[in-house]
């Protein structure tokens, strides 16, 4: 109709019809041209022309040190895989040069790194210093104490006579009150008590500083490297409060809500008594009430189930993800995320759900790639490489969601203490150096005494 009228009104109309392979080439044409400024090499000259805080930030990022840069001038040859790991002390050192064994050693150091390395006090058979210990020398078995723990996260034992022993392997040492104790999965099997009360009588040992475990005399080699074979990781050698179990989170939700019980206050160190009372929920800042679940607005709806991830949500978050980076296990990068149709889209959104609710996630988010990167000193020891993991991308988008949704309700409740620019947007570590330096600065100035706590010095 209104072309007829038009047409009366005597104004000629174009035709506008075009082959269907003309249509498709010139949308073709138009959604390369759209990829290329989103991800090709002129992106970041497009969002520096189209300013606001994107455009800020990629200033930002251009002046800054680039990791070539600095490679450059510490003179880091760009390489990829360990080529030779140098393993042992003094005499005892080895050069692995194999590839295989390069590999296995890589997997081996990484796992003593975050476990054997970093004794929990809350893990029953980890050995920290100063911890009683059996060793098996061959067919000898020696008593000692723990005297050091080596950067290839092995054992410097004190032998009760003699000179230190270096080098210890974790499968060759036991603690000395395991031999003989009847702590453990295999004693508790053999009772059918309540599961917290079970969980009690197994764990750490703690309730018990002081005492004396197992028997005094001395035992054999293969009993002593049996008991260093105990799997760490069970659920019954760990505390009570850090179990993953239905028992620890019962036992958590009492810390919350400061009815800990005196069973379970017990099974802490007594140093860390004094920071039960941080355990509770906080007090918000906004309303000075105590936090409760149904506070966290965005984290969980009015019947306090988790809300939903829309499809909206997934997209704007594929889209906000960094690209051209390295690709987890699956080799999925973000560049193929971001590109994927609104029906993959779906499923990414129903997996996200699933998991949320479920709180089960898929194998694959559980094994992640290590690149290990050279920080400087000697090129064999793994203690002067960091350890870089690539995780799975998708796992990566999933649990950024959730730490928005969290972040908007702790700066909405006002729950984190204003100094701690930790994982905040817009703040980075020099939000915590700068203030440090200013005051050292003053101090020194004025003559006053500073005092300050790197933590983790060894390995940061």
């Amino acid at each position: 109709q209104l072309c007829a009228t038009l047409a009366a009104d005597g104004i000629e109309l174009p035709d506008v019809h075009e082959g269907e392979s003309a249509v498709i080439g010139s949308a073709t044409s138009i959604l390369k041209r759209k990829r290329l400024e989103l991800q090709g090499r002129s992106r970041a000259q497009l969002i520096l022309n189209s300013g606001g805080l994107s455009a800020k930030s990629q200033a930002s990022k251009q002046r800054a040190a680039t990791k070539r840069d600095v490679n450059a001038v510490m003179e880091r040859s760009v390489r990829g895989a360990v080529a030779s790991v140098t393993v042992g002390s003094g005499d005892a050192a080895e050069v692995l040069t194999d590839p295989i064994e390069v590999a296995r050693e890589c997997c081996e150091w990484s796992d003593r790194r975050m476990s054997l390395m970093q004794p929990k006090w809350f893990r029953r058979l980890d050995v920290a210093v100063g911890h009683a210990v059996w060793v098996a020398d061959g067919e000898e078995v020696i008593g000692g104490t723990v005297h050091a723990i080596d950067n290839d996260g092995h054992y410097v034992v004190r032998p009760d006579t003699g000179t230190l022993l270096p080098g210890v392997r974790r499968e060759t040492l036991c603690l000395k009150w395991q031999v003989g104790s009847t702590l453990g999965a295999a004693a508790a099997a053999t009772t059918g008590a309540h599961e917290d009360d079970d969980s009690r009588r197994r764990s750490n040992g703690v309730v018990n500083d002081g005492a004396s475990y197992g028997s005094t005399a001395v035992p054999e080699a293969a009993h002593v490297r049996r008991l260093a074979a105990m799997d760490r990781s069970r659920v019954d050698d760990t505390a009570l409060l850090f179990r993953k179990g239905e028992a620890g989170r019962r036992c958590r939700a009492r810390a919350v809500k400061g009815e800990l019980t005196q069973d379970d206050i017990t099974q802490l160190p007594s140093c860390f008594h004094e920071l039960l009372e941080d355990l509770q929920s906080p007090v918000s800042g906004r309303t000075g009430a105590t936090v409760q679940s149904s506070d966290f607005a965005n984290m969980v709806d009015e019947l306090g189930a988790p809300r939903p991830i829309t499809s909206a949500i997934m997209r704007r978050k594929l889209g906000k993800i960094a690209k051209g980076k390295a690709p987890g296990f699956s080799g999925n990068g973000p560049d193929l995320y971001a590109s994927l149709p609104d029906s993959w889209v779906e499923w990414a959104v129903e997996l996200a759900n699933i998991i949320q609710f479920t709180q089960i996630t898929p194998r694959a988010w559980h094994i992640d790639l290590v690149h290990y990167v050279h920080k400087g000193g000697q090129d064999g020891s793994l203690s002067n490489h960091r350890p870089l993991a690539l995780v799975e991308v998708f796992r990566k988008v999933f649990t950024s969601i959730i730490c928005d949704r969290m972040k908007r309700d702790f700066a909405h409740l006002l729950i984190l203490d204003p100094t701690n620019p930790g994982f905040a947007s817009g703040r980075t570590t020099a939000n915590s150096i700068f203030p440090l330096r200013a005051a050292a600065e003053h101090c020194r100035a004025t003559g006053t005494e500073f005092s300050c706590l790197l933590d983790d010095l060894k390995w940061c």
